[in-house]
Order: structure tokens, then C-alpha cells, then sequence
């Protein structure tokens, strides 16, 4: 029922709310084409964000479509940790850098920036596909947010010198990168009609985030930065390999993991690399 009136709010322009407030209003024949067929696609799997072409995180509304992943509620523990770790780490001499990769709509940087908007960050936002980044920029440019998006793989561009960073800077790479596995992926129905390369990674889904961490050092080495904190969304399945991961790569580092509402390790810290 909150579907139907979702769309038929969206058909006609309005809020949901004008929808209860007026039953007596009566579609014109146009509308009432366009809500049927949304209604349709609607039963056969279609995601009401995209039949919308927006979803809500973080307070606000993002442009989204079939080449980006909807926004998820547990990545808002993403936000909520990166925007704690760069006001525990104020602005004084050193620059503050984030860095989102594979960043999709751009919900994750955006909100960041919009919520931080007294602070000079300088942001850059990196994805594989430039379908994605048509859409940041859209978002961008909704919320009158500076950032730099790039198209590449992960810290790719980076480490190629496209885009230079500040020697000494505070650096923050939040990441929600593809982590299910091909089993995994098959075994939702609720998520085949979105861009399964942001979804899904080889090696159990842990793949991406591998050759993440492993673009780390080459980074840390080029920069020079005052330090790096990295910021990572995860299947809590994968926390334990991760973990023994991060522990072997960056043992000075500190490590620490965040919980979903269900008690899971859903985000891991590692700051001071």
C-alpha cells in the first residue's frame, strides 16, 4: 500500500501526503497510464527506488538509477564513523583529504561534505563507471558540493598522479565496495535487479578490498601524508579474514569494528596508518 501511494505521489507530482489528504482528486488519463505501468514494474521486481528515481540517506534525497546501488540504512554507520574520525582529527597545519572509492550515487562523500561544510576537505571520488559518476555529479550538484570525481579503478588514479594530493595530508578513504559473493548474490532475489558489478566481488566477495589494501603502501609512499584512516563497509561474515588482514598489513595501525543494529561487525576502522 506505501508503494502504491509512493508512486502515485511521485505520478502527480506531490507528496505522499497530499495523496491522503485529497482521495477526491482524480488522475488525468496520462497519470493514470504512468502510475499503472510503474505499479506493474513494481510487482515484477523493479525497485521502488529506481521506479522513483530517488532514495533517502542520510536525511536527504538522492538521485539514483539503474547504474548506481541503492543507498542502504547500515551504510549510514559508514558516515556516521567517518564524520566522528575527521572531527577527532580538526584541521590544524595538515590539509584533510577524503577519498570515496567506488562511490556510486556519491551518497557517501556528499553527505559527508554536507554535513562538514565549515571544514576545507578537499574530496575526490572515484568509481569504475562513468554511468555512476553521471549520477554523483547530479547528486553534486543538487547539494552545491565541491568534489572531485574521477572515473578508475580504486586508488587508481591516484597512484597515477591524475590527481595530485597535498604532501602531509590528513587522508581519509571511506570504502563500500562490492563484497558479496556470487552465491550470495544469486541467493537474493530482492537485489538481482540492481548493477551486480556493484554487488558482487571474486574471492568469497573479498577481492576488491584485497587489491584495496594493497594500493595503501604505494599511496602512503607517494603522499607522505600525515596519516590515513581507512573506513570500510563490510559482510560481517567477512570481519575475522579482514581483520587478520589489516593486522598483518598495518600492525601499528589501530584497528577497531563498528556494529549494525543487529549486533554485527558492519564497519572496520583502521586508523593511523
Amino acid at each position: 500500500m506505501l508503494d502504491a501511494t509512493l508512486l502515485m505521489a511521485a505520478t502527480l507530482g506531490y507528496p505522499k501526503e497530499y495523496v491522503y489528504a485529497h482521495p477526491e482528486y482524480r488522475p488525468t488519463l496520462r497519470q493514470l497510464v504512468h502510475f499503472k505501468k510503474t505499479i506493474w514494474q513494481r510487482s515484477r521486481g523493479k525497485p521502488l527506488a529506481y521506479l522513483l528515481g530517488r532514495q533517502e540517506f542520510y536525511g536527504r534525497n538522492f538521485l539514483v538509477n539503474k547504474n548506481v546501488l541503492i543507498p542502504r540504512p547500515e551504510t549510514e554507520i559508514l558516515v556516521e564513523t567517518a564524520l566522528a574520525a575527521i572531527k577527532n582529527n580538526p584541521t590544524t597545519q595538515q590539509p584533510t583529504v577524503l577519498i570515496d572509492v567506488g562511490t556510486g550515487s556519491g551518497c557517501i562523500p556528499l553527505t559527508i561534505l554536507s554535513e562538514l561544510p565549515h571544514l576545507p576537505i578537499q574530496a575526490v571520488a572515484i568509481d569504475i563507471s562513468r554511468a555512476a559518476l553521471a549520477v554523483a555529479r547530479q547528486n553534486a550538484k543538487t547539494y552545491g558540493v565541491k568534489i572531485t570525481l574521477q572515473p578508475g579503478d580504486l586508488l587508481s588514479p591516484l597512484l597515477a598522479g591524475d590527481i595530485p594530493l597535498p604532501t602531509g595530508a590528513k587522508i581519509f578513504i571511506t570504502a563500500n565496495l562490492p563484497y558479496l559473493s556470487v552465491e550470495q548474490f544469486k541467493n537474493e532475489p530482492s537485489i538481482q535487479r540492481e548493477p551486480r558489478v556493484a554487488l558482487v566481488a571474486k574471492a568469497a566477495g573479498l577481492a576488491l578490498y584485497q587489491k584495496l589494501l594493497a594500493q595503501i603502501p604505494p599511496l602512503k609512499q607517494a603522499n607522505q601524508p600525515a596519516s590515513i584512516t581507512l573506513l570500510m563497509e563490510i559482510n560481517p561474515e567477512q570481519a575475522p579474514p579482514l581483520k587478520n588482514q589489516l593486522t598483518q598489513l598495518f600492525p601499528s595501525a589501530t584497528l577497531s569494528s563498528h556494529r549494525d543494529l543487529a549486533g554485527r561487525d558492519r564497519v572496520l576502522e583502521v586508523s593511523k596508518i
